[in-house]
């Protein structure tokens, strides 16, 4: 019985300090939510170029999220262990780490914008990616700092804060849409450019919001010799760059592959690609809330790592699952059954609407998978255990699923079907194998107490 009260107390801790961080993340999405919805009232060509440049973009903007995640994993361990000047350190150069490469990825489109061309895309979606993509991978400077400042607030479990100035972005990110994709109150007609453009106003005002924010908040101890990157240390770039790599891998094997995904649909043709971005917008959606607990089992690892107390680690992993396990299963029944309505939210086109149908009911079965495993690799990276899965990842998506899918759909001619049946073997063969290594690693750990 007191093992029974003990778990629900962590899962009650678990979700009140991870709720802010699911809405968060699904207020993030709403951005690029808005922008499909919207562009897809132009047509099934626009929706298809928001799609296309969105996975373009998406690349750049995962792999900048690690270094996001070594921010969560350095800072928890330090606040746990008492360090509270390693803490900031740790935050001030992630900070910068993750601006200079949100620079890089912009000044990049700059000098290859026909990089877009060699995906062998539909020549209507490429045109209409070009007006797109180069306002969104500028933006990815402001998305990176608002996501280096989140997450050190919330490892100080100021969670609340960042959530509220965040979706002040998301709400004018929706008005500046409806200003200048249709071209009201006198603004000019932009179409797919509009989009791109409120995306990167309303990060640079969020950015802007959150910086404040914290160099204002005296519990913080953030003084203004943050914004000096002068004032800057090579180890600590280092640091920061030796534990985010390969968290950036992680997340860009999973969100690649579906990404290669996209570009695949797309060589099947355009009505196959907007189908599969709506299954992806709500599959993104859906996949918000165990990540948003997962983010909040890496910082409560940490700090009970840090301080040693290992039982505390287990019943902190064991109540994620269980809520993650719990939400996913909901998801997959609603995916099951309500497909044809949330089709209809994106699309008015009937092919378009059938293929994302039979595309949702096949994930349906896959998205419990999805869950567990990004809790179970959030627990690893609350352990500091990265490189093995990091190259599982590799192994499983990139390897195995990608070949499986590809092999499915082009030579057995399944087509897109055959791409979401290669997806959802690949996740439940990374869900084991994560799952394996979380129980490995934290008896290795248990072990030399």
């Amino acid at each position: 019985m007191l093992r029974r009260l003990s778990t629900f107390s962590e899962i009650k801790q678990t979700m009140l300090f991870a709720l802010p961080m699911i809405m968060g993340q699904i207020g993030q999405m709403v951005i690029q939510l808005s922008d499909n919805i919207m562009v897809g009232r132009l047509g099934v060509a626009p929706l298809a170029a928001v799609a296309f440049g969105s996975s373009v973009v998406t690349v750049f903007l995962i792999f900048g999220l690690g270094f996001g995640s070594a921010i969560h994993v350095l800072v928890s361990q330090s606040l746990g262990a008492k360090r509270p000047n390693d803490a900031l350190n740790s935050f001030k150069h992630g900070l910068w780490l993750m601006l200079a490469y949100g620079i890089m990825a912009g000044l990049f489109f700059e000098l290859y914008p026909r990089c877009l061309e060699f995906f062998g895309q539909n020549s209507a979606v490429v045109d209409g990616a070009k007006e797109y993509t180069p306002w969104t991978m500028w933006s990815l400077v402001f998305a990176f700092g608002c996501q280096a400042v989140k997450n050190f607030c919330e490892c100080h479990r100021r969670i609340w804060a960042p959530f509220w100035m965040l979706n002040v972005g998301v709400v004018l990110n929706i008005f500046l849409n409806w200003l200048l994709i249709f071209g009201n109150w006198g603004f000019p007609f932009m179409g797919v450019k509009g989009a791109a453009v409120a995306t990167f106003l309303s990060r640079m005002v969020s950015f802007a919001i959150l910086l404040y924010y914290v160099l204002s908040r005296k519990p913080l101890n953030v003084h203004w010799s943050l914004l000096n990157v002068f004032d800057t240390q090579f180890k600590r770039f280092r640091k920061i760059f030796v534990t985010g790599m390969p968290i950036s891998l992680q997340i860009l094997f999973e969100w690649g592959t579906f990404i290669c995904l996209s570009f695949m649909m797309g060589w099947i043709g355009k009505d196959t690609l907007a189908a599969h971005q709506i299954v992806g917008q709500f599959v993104s959606v859906c996949f918000m809330v165990p990540l948003g607990i997962g983010f909040a089992t890496t910082i409560r690892v940490g700090h009970a790592s840090g301080a040693g107390d290992w039982a505390e680690v287990r019943r902190i992993v064991n109540s994620s699952l269980w809520l993650s396990f719990i939400f996913m299963s909901v998801c997959s029944l609603i995916s099951l059954t309500l497909g044809r309505p949330i089709a209809r939210c994106f699309a008015v086109n009937e092919l378009v609407i059938a293929m994302a149908v039979q595309f949702l009911a096949i994930w349906s079965w896959a998205q419990i998978g999805d869950g567990i495993q990004v809790i179970t690799l959030a627990a690893l990276r609350g352990l500091h255990d990265i490189l093995i899965p990091t190259l599982l990842g590799f192994l499983i998506y990139f390897v195995i699923t990608l070949t499986l899918a590809y092999w499915l759909a082009f030579p057995l001619h399944w087509n897109g079907v055959g791409l979401w049946v290669g997806i959802g073997i690949g996740i439940w063969s990374v869900t084991i194998a994560y799952y394996l290594r979380y129980r490995y690693t934290f008896k290795r750990i248990c072990s030399k107490i």
